[in-house]
């Protein structure tokens, strides 16, 4: 145990201490000018007082250095997984040395982890020259699916592969959604060829982070067919009149692999899928982050210091008002300290077994002692949540958990589970032979039932009595206004015949400028009317917009690249 700011605790004492004396001045020259006016000298309670307040008020200071024990482990929490899946749909995708193509495996590939990853929170982002976020975070499996079917069917003719700047922006996603003092944790799944267009752009990965690398190609290479929209194939890619083979560049996986820490990656064949390897690794990492990993707290002790300095300020009040009201303390000391003691002695704090029961050193049979204590001491639902934790149905073949068995069946009972502590009550009954217990049982089970019926009786009694008062004071209301209305019934007639007769004038004046209205009118309310029609068939036009969605997504989603590139870099 120390004080944290132990550099500070000098200073803070000495500032106490000048406090102290400036109240001693203040409290000198009040004493004297009335022992000189009224002749009274300072009393020894005040004085006591004084004391006591100016040891208040340094406790009062130390206390600001902060006190704390010694560092405790404390094992964090496991938070849940957040994955973001960064698809590549660069132009090179499309080659199909990997069949189908290397895009609609990738897709496959994506899917199949969508389905396996139990217990992550999953956002897809995908990535040529620029990169865009699809889906936020979700556990929604059905939207993912129908995002990733909607890609198969991009129209691309350009575009490269920026895997670097890709999971930086990700990264921002991370930070976004993570505190100001929490470093950003999660998972980036890359599935693309690893054929990157803009390896000079460095990348700084938190430690927090795990990186899947999902290589989606082969090292031989394929060439990178050019296609219409009907599926007519024009040619093929070409660079400097020459045809582009598009390689897995394993230069710059390993060199990924070097820069960030929780870095793995697997190349992909025709008929391979590794989803459960990749799964399993970003579970290994996760839990080594987090579970097994843990955080040294040293527990505040500030108590240690402002207990006694309170203690002490109420003490210098007392004393201070002791002259005028000494009957009135020593009457309220000699009423409390006696009441202080026996629940002291009573308490179960004080018990060695609650200490060892705390510190988690206690056994089964320890444990079921402190629970029937509870259950003595009317801490019932202390004692039921012990014997839910230590005892099941096995024991009731066991004469050793005998007794314990019949707390549990009571503590339920006391509890408001009637049915369950009489059931589990009659079970332990019928499995043994012994007639004095089996009455015993009985007689404690009767007993339950009359406390019980009798708390509902009461509670019956007192919602009877809130339902007949409630309804004197509608019947009182009722009466009150029928009085009130009878009064107000003969202005409301002479009212309501003034009404009639402006209705009648008002229709009039409606037939009129009907006769008078042109046709141009009558059009413009047909269409108000075809509008309303509108409005009440939007439903269906929903209905036909999410069936359509795919198709949406399709027209939606385009990530061509500008023309402003120079000619000497790749866009593929």
């Amino acid at each position: 145990m120390s004080f944290v700011y132990s550099s500070w605790l000098i200073p803070l004492v000495f500032i106490g201490i000048f406090i102290c004396f400036i109240f001693w001045q203040q409290e000198k020259k009040i004493s004297q000018w009335v022992k000189d006016h009224w002749f009274f000298k300072r009393s020894y309670y005040s004085k006591w007082s004084f004391v006591f307040f100016s040891c208040a008020i340094i406790l009062f200071f130390i206390s600001m250095a902060d006190f704390r024990g010694r560092p405790q482990n404390i094992k964090t929490k496991t938070p849940i997984q957040r994955t973001a899946i960064l698809i590549d749909v660069s132009l090179s995708m499309f080659a199909e040395d990997i069949r189908p193509n290397r895009l609609e495996k990738a897709i496959q590939v994506a899917k199949h982890f969508i389905r396996k990853a139990f217990g992550h929170s999953i956002s897809i982002m995908i990535f040529s020259d620029h990169t865009r976020q699809l889906i936020p975070f979700t556990e929604d499996i059905d939207l993912l699916d129908s995002r990733l079917s909607a890609l198969k069917f991009l129209d691309l003719n350009r575009g490269g592969s920026k895997v670097r700047v890709a999971i930086q922006e990700t990264l921002g996603h991370f930070i976004e959604e993570s505190s100001e003092k929490q470093m950003p944790y999660g998972n980036i799944v890359i599935i693309s060829d690893s054929d990157e267009t803009f390896t000079e752009f460095d990348i700084k990965v938190p430690d927090t982070m795990t990186v899947a690398y999902i290589v989606v190609g082969t090292k031989g290479g394929g060439k990178i067919p050019l296609r219409e929209k009907n599926g007519i194939l024009r040619g093929y890619k070409k660079y400097k009149n020459k045809e582009v083979i598009s390689k897995i560049n394993e230069f710059e996986l390993k060199k990924m692999k070097s820069s960030i820490k929780n870095f793995r990656y697997w190349i992909l064949s025709s008929y391979s899928i590794p989803t459960e390897d990749i799964i399993l690794y970003l579970k290994k990492t996760h839990h080594s982050k987090f579970i097994k990993m843990h955080g040294l707290v040293r527990p505040v002790l500030m108590e240690y210091w402002v207990v006694p300095a309170i203690i002490l300020f109420i003490f210098s009040i007392l004393l201070k008002m002791a002259p005028s009201y000494r009957f009135g303390v020593f009457l309220l000391f000699s009423f409390l300290y006696p009441l202080y003691s026996e629940e002291r002695e009573s308490s179960l704090m004080s018990d060695p077994l609650y200490t060892k029961f705390k510190n988690g050193e206690a056994t089964k049979k320890e444990r079921l002692k402190m629970a029937e204590k509870y259950l003595k001491k009317e801490k019932v639902e202390d004692a039921l949540n012990i014997y839910e934790e230590n005892l099941s149905f096995d024991n009731l073949k066991n004469d050793e958990f005998g007794p314990s068995v019949i707390n549990y069946g009571i503590s339920l009972m006391k509890n408001g589970q009637i049915k369950k502590g009489a059931e589990l009550l009659n079970q332990y009954k019928n499995s043994i032979s012994n007639d004095n217990i089996k009455k015993s049982i009985n007689e404690n089970i009767i007993a339950l039932l009359r406390e019980h019926h009798q708390k509902e009786n009461q509670k019956s009694k007192k919602n009877n009595k809130k339902k007949n008062k409630n309804k004197e004071n509608e019947n009182d209301d009722q009466s009150q206004g029928q009085n009130k209305e009878e009064g107000k019934e003969k202005p409301n007639q002479k009212k309501d015949s003034n009404n009639s007769n402006g209705k009648k004038s008002d229709e009039n004046m409606k037939k009129k400028d009907h006769q008078n209205s042109s046709p141009k009118d009558e059009k413009e309310d047909s269409r108000g009317s075809i509008e309303k029609r509108k409005k009440i068939e939007l439903p269906t036009i929903l209905n036909q917009l999410v069936d359509k969605d795919k198709k949406l997504q399709e027209k939606m989603l385009d990530t061509r690249t500008k023309s402003s590139h120079p000619k000497e870099k790749k866009d593929w």
